[in-house]
């Protein structure tokens, strides 16, 4: 195997590799460049030969260099090869070349300070959610059974990702790493636990309507209608808000403007490690760690609406009028979901879009419906999407297919709850006909 890292396009920026044996005469086999260049995705007229300034990790018998016609920062491309195999090669960043560094630069923060505020936001929306929890305990006024369930379902859930992400092996060392995943599935449902214990109660007072459908999923009643049509419609929301951010990421490019790239993404995508795309790159690996994928979907986007509506909360205790706290509700996701593409416009409408998308899904059709549309963003931006059976990227693809689809026919049924899904005719209707 060799370590091999790809841009967000699927083409190669870096390789290194170091064959396992070679013939010990120097140029004693010759290799053809233009693999590299079709493993790239690069055109090869867009550059012209230059002198090799970077030294590979490992022997090599040939050195290529290649530099982008046209541009004044233009990109260089150096390789290596020995006995007639790759041993290394490199897509560098525009400008002057002092280090083998790849074309893709370290993840920042697009919005200066966000990971600070995200930080106290996190903190503060933990110890009031303690806080709350401790009083609604005391007024008998939490749902401790609801809460219970919820956080064996996510304890279960989160070891399952363990499970089925983690690397196993038939020795010693696997005490350890179920303790890991154990302790990271504990820490997880306690969150949950705690948060929905404090939160509920206010959910169920001020907003009765958003927490039905949410209450009767925890009880179990997973048949009921108004459980169905919060799927259909978180469904249609997570489609949504993906498009949206698929056309916020390609209008700048028909505008002529600087395309969206990894290291600028949002904060808020930044902490849960959108940014460097693993989750993406877990799921390319097999039918296992895409079913681990989307379970870690499922949890998370539990817990990341469960800050959400906490942190409204507390911000409405603290300020009083729900006009104001929703507003800086908004303000606030609209800081955290700021792309930072360089295009000040552009970034204000695709983070507005998306803030009011999710914040419309919560506030007007409750929090099963935000769960959902959270989830299907989640799952059908972090997996492979390819309808063709013959590619090597299915397995990952058949898995946010299958759950997106059978959470939306589900919820389709459900909607009609003991009705039929076809009119009936009735037995009058039958008999004028037959006269």
């Amino acid at each position: 195997e060799a370590p091999l890292e790809l841009d967000p396009r699927g083409g190669w920026v870096r390789l290194d590799a170091v064959p396992a044996a070679a013939s010990g005469e120097p140029g004693s086999g010759a290799f053809d460049w233009d693999l590299l260049w079709t493993g790239a995705g690069l055109d090869p007229d867009r550059f012209r030969p230059a002198s090799p300034v970077w030294i590979p990790p490992s022997f090599a018998d040939h050195r290529r260099a290649w530099v982008e016609r046209g541009p004044p920062d233009p990109i260089r491309v150096e390789a290596a090869a020995l006995d007639g195999r790759p041993v290394a090669f490199r897509v560098v960043k525009p400008g002057p070349v002092s280090a083998p560094e790849p074309y893709l630069e370290a993840p920042q923060l697009a919005t200066p300070g966000a990971g600070v505020a995200f930080s106290l936001w996190f903190g503060a929306v933990l110890l009031g959610a303690a806080w709350l929890a401790r009083r609604k305990l005391r007024q008998r006024i939490a749902d401790r059974p609801a809460a219970f369930r919820l956080s064996l379902f996510v304890f279960g859930a989160r070891t399952l990702v363990g499970l089925l992400c983690a690397h196993h092996l038939w020795s010693p060392s696997e005490l350890g790493v179920v303790q890991s995943h154990l302790g990271r599935a504990l820490l997880v449902a306690a969150l949950v636990g705690v948060i929905y214990l404090a939160v509920e109660p206010w959910v169920r007072y001020y907003h009765p309507a958003g927490a039905a459908s949410w209450i009767r999923l925890v009880y179990g009643r997973v048949r009921d209608p108004r459980v169905g049509r919060d799927l259909q419609i978180g469904g249609l929301f997570g489609v949504a808000a993906l498009l949206w951010a698929r056309l916020s990421g390609a209008v700048p490019a028909w505008l002529g403007l600087p395309s969206p790239r990894p290291e600028g993404m949002s904060p808020l995508l930044w902490m849960i490690g959108q940014c460097e795309v693993e989750l993406q790159c877990e799921a390319l690996t097999g039918l296992r760690q895409a079913l681990g994928m989307a379970t870690y979907a499922v949890v998370h986007a539990v817990l990341v609406a469960f800050f959400a509506v906490t942190g409204m909360y507390l911000l409405r205790r603290v300020l009083g009028r729900p006009w104001l706290s929703r507003s800086l509700a908004f303000l606030f996701f609209l800081w955290l979901t700021f792309p930072g593409t360089g295009s000040l416009g552009l970034d204000l409408v695709a983070a507005a879009g998306a803030s009011l998308l999710w914040l419309v899904v919560l506030l007007r059709f409750g929090f099963l419906a935000a769960v959902t549309a959270t989830v299907f963003t989640w799952v059908l931006s972090s997996h492979p999407l390819t309808l063709d059976p013959t590619s090597w990227a299915f397995p990952g693809a058949a898995v946010p297919l299958v759950l997106t689809l059978g959470v939306s026919l589900w919820g389709f049924r459900a909607s009609f709850g003991d009705r039929p899904l076809l009119p009936v005719r009735s037995q009058s209707t039958s008999t004028l006909a037959r006269v």
